[in-house]
């Protein structure tokens, strides 16, 4: 399962609503070339990914359709991206009363917005985590 962390920060938003992070990455018949479909086709159908469940959080947080926002209002994007990963995974565990964003999926994809990164994207070694530069989060050549 995959999880999309839509991530704001206290001085700037993500471009990409949730319900264009979910098609992006999982297709819902808007985006035909997608996360999903592509691993699927690559694999011989042998790899799929699929939606991490909808799920309720403590305090009005969701998931649905994949895909969940974090808020970090006092966070801002001169904060270095390690320091923003961990918040956001800090943020998730609390929300949803969790150890570990893993227990949410088994792939879980941080999108940060404009200026909060120098790379367009990067994973973690040995991790469940990836994070991407904004529009980078929608690009297949990065997923």
């Amino acid at each position: 399962s995959v999880l999309v962390v839509r991530v704001e920060l206290g001085d700037s938003l993500p471009t990409n609503s949730e319900e264009q992070l979910s098609a992006s990455v999982f297709g819902n018949d808007l985006d035909p070339v997608n996360l999903s479909s592509q691993f699927k086709a690559c694999s011989y159908g042998q790899l799929t990914f699929v939606k991490a469940l909808d799920r309720e959080g403590l305090v009005g947080d969701t998931i649905f359709d994949g895909v969940t926002t974090v808020s970090l209002p006092d966070v801002q994007t001169s904060s270095h991206h390690a320091f923003i990963r961990n918040r956001i995974s800090d943020a998730l565990n609390i929300a949803y009363n969790v150890t570990s964003p893993n227990e949410l999926a088994d792939h879980v994809m941080y999108c940060l917005p404009p200026g909060s990164m120098p790379a367009v994207a990067y994973g973690i070694v040995n991790s469940f985590i990836t994070v991407y530069l904004n529009n980078w989060c929608t690009y297949v050549s990065a997923q």
